[in-house]
């Protein structure tokens, strides 16, 4: 499995949010396995619930606690058996009994844990992932964002796109202020838009605040700062739903009756890997096609018409796509950067940093006729002018 497969687990896992809230133990015991191999300590893919774990979960736990967390790292390395790549081994004639728990979700206390697990591991490919100290870095920072709250991870996702922090400060005043007290105005319920967490309820907000007339005025005093606040808060929803969204289109290629191989081709691109994926590398050398970065393992291949309404020859065309750093492939994908038919980039006005993502006026990629017409419909459609 790629680095990207595991992103999307590590950002996927499961927490218990009996309290309410997510649990960050489940984090934590992940960032303590991979301080450990950062250390050198691990140098195999043998994981024992001992004291050198126990420590390093209680440095990472520190950071991220809450009230009322419990620094307990036994329901982790026992409850993270559920994600896939997380696998327990029994103690000899302990095999039943670790079976039954399993079976029954019952984790053993820490005393009893060392009497019936030898120890844990991991996928043996994430693993091998895991001993690359630039892997490291970006698994460490899927696991850290599961750990944030909506608002902390939407500064940060924000930031990453060039936003600045002053900026950012209006727009969680007005989401937090006036855009709710607006919608709450119009149809007559309290809403606090920080608490939607669908892009979709989002943008009906959006839709309805576009029929009230002081939203309107508002806004066109503000110079449109109240429109691109709640414009900006549901692409981060939408990005949070991307995921289940990919999910989705998967099981949609799956139900087709369509060539067994054409189907597994569509799956795979679908995740970014497979056959688009490996086009894509080797028509641009293995080099993001803006910044020139040349390291395959952080590129993304980002299509330029969407997947959700390009044909199934428009998903496996080479030209549909660009290979893209994370935060260029994020910003690309929301409209913030497109290209002109020369090849020179375009920067939104919206896209107040572009140096965090490490474009400027005057770059250009190198297109190919057979780009144009997909480029054409990214600039007319997709991009913020």
């Amino acid at each position: 499995m790629s680095l990207s497969y595991y992103q999307a687990k590590f950002r996927d896992l499961k927490p218990n949010r009996s309290g309410g809230r997510a649990s960050p133990h489940k984090a934590c015991l992940l960032l303590a396995v991979i301080d450990l191999i950062d250390a050198g300590t691990y140098t195999a893919n043998i994981i024992p619930f001992d004291d050198r774990l126990k420590d390093a979960f209680s440095i990472r736990f520190e950071t991220y606690k809450k009230d009322g967390d419990k620094d307990n790292p036994a329901n982790p390395y026992f409850y993270l058996s559920s994600s896939g790549f997380w696998h327990l081994h029994p103690v000899s004639g302990r095999e039943s009994e670790l079976s039954e728990r399993l079976a029954t979700r019952k984790a053993p206390g820490q005393a009893e844990m060392l009497r019936l697990i030898r120890f844990a591991s991991l996928d043996d490919g994430l693993f091998k992932i895991l001993l690359d100290s630039a892997c490291r870095t970006v698994l460490a920072g899927e696991l850290e964002g599961t750990l944030l709250t909506r608002e902390e991870a939407f500064i940060q996702w924000a930031i990453s796109l060039g936003k600045s922090e002053k900026t950012l400060k209006n727009y969680l005043g007005a989401l937090r202020g006036p855009l709710s007290r607006w919608i709450s105005d119009y149809r007559g319920t309290e809403f606090d838009l920080l608490d939607m967490t669908g892009s979709r309820e989002v943008m009906a907000v959006r839709e309805d605040l576009a029929s009230y007339e002081k939203y309107c005025e508002r806004d066109r005093v503000g110079k449109g700062m109240y429109s691109a606040a709640i414009r900006l808060y549901e692409k981060f929803l939408a990005e949070q739903d991307r995921h289940a969204i990919v999910d989705h289109d998967i099981r949609e290629v799956l139900s087709r009756d369509i060539d067994g191989t054409v189907k597994e081709t569509l799956v795979q691109a679908r995740r970014g890997q497979g056959l688009f994926r490996n086009r894509l590398l080797e028509q641009w050398g293995g080099r993001c096609a803006v910044t020139g970065y040349a390291n395959p393992k952080f590129l993304l291949a980002s299509h330029i018409k969407p997947w959700s309404i390009a044909t199934d020859y428009e998903r496996l065309d080479r030209f549909n796509g660009l290979p893209l750093i994370p935060n260029l492939d994020k910003a690309f994908d929301l409209g913030y950067v497109s290209f002109q038919s020369d090849g020179r980039i375009l920067l939104s006005h919206e896209l107040e940093l572009p140096a965090i993502l490490g474009v400027r006026d005057g770059q250009r990629v190198a297109l190919d006729p057979r780009h144009q017409a997909y480029l054409e419909f990214h600039r007319s459609e997709l991009f913020m002018k």
